[in-house]
């Protein structure tokens, strides 16, 4: 590392990765700051630097001596690498400290993990989770403390869930209470006994018995004027049947709904769609990492509608593949909700968020991950009437548009047109994928597409925009749009110059001049004059 670079390095501020020491602690506290780091993800120690970014430089230090002292006093043993850098002030060391495979503590059994800039303790909990995780375990599959069947089981949340599955997956119902958890294996035997697992608690457990052995069971609800005005608040203990209910309730207490009447049809249009916001809860209940302190939140405010979930997306999830990709974090639980039907099974239901947003004439949701966190945010829209009357149309008529089609028309409602590049991160599909739907729409009359090969760009068809209510001021034309406006410009004027064309048509010069060339070789057209003298008549002229 350059001087230039650890300067760089200075100036992002301590951080999740990344932490800044004075001076050489002792053995004992340096060993606990690299757990801390070794523990979240891996990440930087920097000897020689005060906290608010000042070089000091070391003085006097053993690098072997300092990478033997962490291995001897952490469990299991991490080996770091210590790179010492140059500069003015002295040498400043910087500790590269992996992420591994394992749970660290120091050889006195301290176990902490740090959190944006605090290194906090572990518990016995939190040591199984994380360790479960790594190892590729689920932790909802683990017993749940002393948890036992049924005593610690919530029995108005059973009859919840038998509810539901009257109604999502009647085959279950057949089955007695205990059989029926057994069946989904949320049950685990132990002689006399029957423990109930994790995912059990989470399922039907008492919330005494909750709050007490999973504390990040705990669901807050904060309804806020602004950032800071908040309203109403509830923190709940409750088994998920019962977290749904209640939330619900709370959430539909201020979720105005407009609606319209289309034929003798009423098409109500919510502010937040009850099918997508309780997908959004139990995604964040099911996929969070509970390995992590804190809780899952949700925000509600007049305009938009937020859950956080702790810990960042599962390993291969990134909010650009979240359409298609799927990594459950915590297992048995997702595959008993789904078997429930509870939660939809392909891509966390994120595609069916998707798409009931779309339907409406609204923005999908946003996913923002980082770190420590998974924030969904659910807006209100701006109410788009003609949109949801076209798709609503569409499903009258067999032919309902799927979510690909809706994600591209929602895109030309607001850019007026589309490349290849850009719909394929919209539809998050590779080049083929993407291009065959293009080509669908197109067919289907939906799209033009303007240009060949992979610089083709697609746009909405006249009667298209008529329909969805969008202006197609400043859009492309196609081919036959500019031959007709051509020719109607000469009929008006009796002519036509090259810089006409371009101002009629929204050309460049030389597509003017293919575009007028073309015109005379059909003979629409008949050239006069010479370069810049040169004009364009009727064939006739």
């Amino acid at each position: 590392m350059t001087f230039e670079e650890l300067r760089a390095l200075i100036a992002r501020g301590e951080g999740q990765q990344l932490d800044f020491k004075r001076g050489i602690p002792p053995v004992k506290d340096l060993a606990r700051m690299v757990i801390c780091l070794a523990n979240a993800a891996g990440g930087k120690i920097l000897l020689g630097v005060d906290d608010d970014g000042q070089i000091i430089g070391c003085t006097s230090y053993d690098v072997p001596q300092i990478l033997s002292g962490i291995y001897r006093a952490t469990d299991p043993p991490i080996t770091v690498d210590v790179e010492e850098v140059d500069t003015p002030q002295g040498a400043v060391l910087v500790i590269h400290v992996p992420r591994t495979s394992f749970i660290h503590s120091t050889t006195g059994g301290l176990f902490q993990r740090r959190v944006g800039k605090e290194c906090l303790p572990m518990s016995p909990g939190d040591v199984l989770a994380f360790q479960s995780e790594r190892a590729g375990l689920d932790y909802t599959a683990l017993p749940l403390g002393n948890a036992r069947y049924p005593d610690d089981v919530d029995s108005r949340a059973m009859e919840a869930l038998r509810a539901e599955i009257e109604v999502r997956n009647p085959s279950l119902a057949r089955y007695s209470d205990l059989d029926l958890l057994r069946s989904l294996g949320l049950l685990l035997d132990e002689g006399d006994q029957l423990r109930l697992t994790v995912a059990a608690g989470l399922l039907l457990g008492r919330p005494e018995m909750l709050r007490k052995t999973l504390p990040q069971a705990e669901v807050a609800y904060f309804r806020q004027r602004t950032d800071t005005d908040i309203h109403l608040s509830e923190r709940l203990y409750l088994p998920l049947p019962l977290l749904l209910q209640r939330l619900e309730e709370l959430i539909e207490a201020a979720n105005e709904v407009r609606s319209f009447l289309l034929g003798l049809q009423r098409i109500d249009v919510p502010l937040f769609p009850q099918s997508v916001y309780r997908e959004a809860i139990l995604n964040a209940v099911v996929h969070r990492n509970y390995g992590l302190p804190g809780n899952v939140i949700v925000r509600h405010f007049p305009d938009r509608l937020e859950v956080y979930s702790p810990g960042g997306f599962p390993a291969g999830v990134t909010p650009t593949n979240i359409l298609h990709q799927v990594v459950p974090r915590n297992r048995l639980l997702a595959d008993v909700l789904g078997r429930i039907g509870y939660v939809e099974r392909a891509g966390y239901g994120v595609d069916m968020m998707y798409e009931q947003m779309l339907r409406l004439g609204k923005e999908p949701p946003w996913f923002v991950p980082d770190e420590l966190s998974v924030r969904v945010v659910i807006r209100d829209e701006t109410f788009d009437e003609a949109f949801v009357v076209f798709v609503q149309r569409r499903l009258r008529t067999g032919s309902p548009l799927t979510l690909e089609q809706l994600l591209v028309l929602s895109h030309l409602k607001r850019h007026l047109e589309l490349d290849l590049t850009t719909a394929m991160a919209l539809l998050q599909r590779n080049e083929q994928e993407t291009g065959e739907v293009l080509a669908g729409m197109v067919r289907e009359g939906l799209l033009d597409r303007i240009g060949s090969g992979k610089k083709a760009v697609y746009q909405l068809t006249i009667e298209t925009a008529e329909q969805i209510g969008v202006s197609l001021l400043g859009r492309l034309l196609t081919p036959a749009e500019q031959e007709a406006r051509v020719l109607e410009y000469v009929r008006e004027h009796g002519q036509i110059t090259n810089r006409e064309c371009q101002l009629v048509c929204g050309l460049s010069p030389d597509r003017a001049f293919k575009l007028l060339a073309r015109l005379v070789r059909a003979g629409k057209l008949k050239a006069i004059g010479e370069k810049r003298g040169r004009r364009y008549i009727p064939p006739d002229g």
